[in-house]
């Protein structure tokens, strides 16, 4: 079934902009907010947290070092955790 031109414009009227605004704010949050649960979730099992605790000032390759991961994945997990909290 095609939409004739006045449906089309009716359609366009109704659409709320704030509405949707609001709605992709909120969305982005949602997915944020899984995003770090997930880091977290990672962070925790792997025990990084408990290596960072226990370390001064130190850059990833030094962190993954400490805690025998690889330097990708723990940059990786803390630039995510970094970025998505800002």
């Amino acid at each position: 079934m095609l939409m004739t031109k006045e449906i089309l414009t009716v359609m366009i009227q109704i659409f709320d902009t704030t509405k949707a605004e609001a709605f992709a704010e909120r969305m982005l949050g949602i997915l944020n907010s899984g995003a770090i649960a997930l880091m977290t979730s990672i962070g925790h099992r792997t025990q990084l947290f408990d290596t960072l605790a226990k370390m001064p000032l130190a850059n990833s390759q030094q962190i993954a070092d400490a805690a025998e991961l690889h330097e990708r994945y723990v940059g990786e997990c803390l630039n995510a955790m970094t970025i998505i909290s800002t």
